[in-house]
């Protein structure tokens, strides 16, 4: 199986065993309804969105003959790489629909990752803002609108360096004005 793995070939013991031959919709739903109490609702509306749009494509197969290229085929429209991404998450939930009722999984990362099903990892460059030189920060300061509140929070992120998802974030619990300190939450 190793070997075929590198060839980027279904290996003839990668044939399910002791399967039943439901059809991968019904597997979803059960496996839907199953967990739903264990998801939010935000959740629950995710998953069941992903699994019956992106992997439409497996659900008349039966659970049994679902190949590790005809889960690829369904990725590949949707993916960009693992990590946090709809085809990274549709992935997760196709193989565990399919978990425990076919072994080996053929929706594992691990088969997946073989070039020959066109899933690689993708890097996406970080493109981050250019660095203002310090020189230039009092005059960038000094034209902020301080009747405007983004303009009043680029203000507030520039003069305390905090990320601006904490600046966003911040409550006024937080602020000891008194003895001017800001308690950042863990």
């Amino acid at each position: 199986f190793a070997f075929a793995q590198r060839e980027g070939l279904e290996a003839a013991s990668h044939a399910p065993r002791d399967a039943k031959g439901e059809p991968f919709s019904k597997t979803r739903d059960q496996y839907l309804d199953h967990h739903a109490s264990l998801w939010s609702a935000r959740q629950q509306q995710r998953n069941r969105f992903l699994l019956t749009t992106y992997a439409k494509p497996l659900d008349p197969t039966p659970i049994n003959r679902i190949t590790t290229q005809m889960v690829a085929d369904a990725l590949r429209p949707i993916w960009t790489g693992p990590g946090h991404n709809k085809g990274s998450r549709t992935r997760a939930l196709i193989e565990a629909v399919i978990n425990g009722h076919v072994t080996p999984n053929s929706a594992t990362w691990e088969a997946l990752q073989i070039s020959t099903y066109g899933l690689e990892l993708k890097r996406s460059k970080s493109n981050g803002h250019a660095a203002m030189p310090a020189a230039e920060v009092p005059a960038f300061a000094r034209r902020l609108d301080m009747t405007d509140i983004e303009d009043r929070a680029t203000l507030f992120v520039l003069l305390t360096g905090v990320r601006r998802q904490q600046a966003v974030g911040a409550t006024w619990q937080e602020f000891d004005i008194g003895n001017k300190t800001w308690l950042i939450p863990a």
